[in-house]
């Protein structure tokens, strides 16, 4: 999301009518963003979640139980540290073991709804289980086939070969079309279209009087590598040499942590 458009609220997430007084849970990850100075606090930069803050509680001292996706999402989704789930790099999956959150929603009798803009959160790696509706960011056609490792791969001969893997799984059409659309016609990380789905979501529940609770996860994946905001946007904190410069520097953080390059302090 850019710096001055926070989603505004639309409906009232404490509206679901008679019969039901039981609060809607809304968990919203803003993928890799670290707390700093002006996250939340600063109206002028995040309004809407300074005003979350200043309505709410805010946590001041709260940290990732891993550095990086799918470790650190199955904590959120089982309350677990990492050691106790069981999830890390040469086990990229959320075991079926552990309950999630959505699934305790679901049996609570939730209506349960999950969007995510990271192809490493979605059913290939096992976060899918306990939601009624689980939509990829990514693709224009919502598909069974997850065009998530082609999203995933590295260069132009490992997104072939995924492609390949991947095209004839399902409808050919659908996955090129989801391809392209990731690739080449998407004009962000999937922030305004998220939004958007979401606000159509929420009036066609409304339309329809719906009396059932939701919970609803959300996944924003713009703060995350690599670093390309809108110009305008990045003069608002460093100067225009200092965008010109920024925007030269190498953004691989496998090569930056093995030493194949470094970084100054500055940089």
């Amino acid at each position: 999301m850019s710096p001055d458009s926070s989603p505004q609220p639309t409906t009232d997430p404490h509206d679901i009518g008679d019969g039901d007084d039981r609060p809607n849970v809304v968990l919203v990850v803003m993928d890799t963003a670290r707390a700093v100075d002006t996250v939340p606090a600063d109206p002028d930069v995040t309004p809407t979640l300074a005003s979350l803050a200043d309505a709410g509680t805010e946590f001041t001292r709260a940290y990732t139980s891993s550095p990086w996706t799918v470790p650190s999402h199955v904590s959120l989704f089982t309350g677990l540290y990492t050691a106790a789930h069981g999830a890390h790099g040469g086990h990229t999956y959320l075991d079926v073991d552990h309950e999630t959150l959505p699934e305790a929603f679901e049996s609570a009798g939730y209506e349960t709804v999950g969007v995510s803009n990271n192809c490493w959160i979605t059913g290939e790696f096992g976060f899918d289980r306990g939601f009624d509706r689980f939509r990829k960011g990514w693709q224009y056609v919502q598909s069974d086939v997850d065009t998530g490792a082609i999203v995933r791969a590295h260069g132009v001969r490992e997104r072939l070969t995924a492609l390949k893997e991947q095209l004839f799984a399902g409808n050919p059409a659908v996955t090129l079309a989801n391809v392209a659309y990731e690739r080449y016609l998407s004009n962000d990380d999937g922030a305004a279209r998220t939004t958007d789905w979401v606000e159509d979501w929420l009036t066609d529940r409304r339309r329809k009087d719906e009396r059932q609770p939701f919970f609803v996860f959300c996944n924003y994946i713009e703060p995350h590598i690599p670093y390309d905001p809108p110009r305008s946007y990045a003069e608002r904190f460093l100067s225009p040499a200092a965008v010109d410069e920024a925007i030269q520097l190498r953004q691989d953080p496998r090569a930056f942590d093995v030493g194949e390059y470094e970084l100054t302090a500055g940089e």
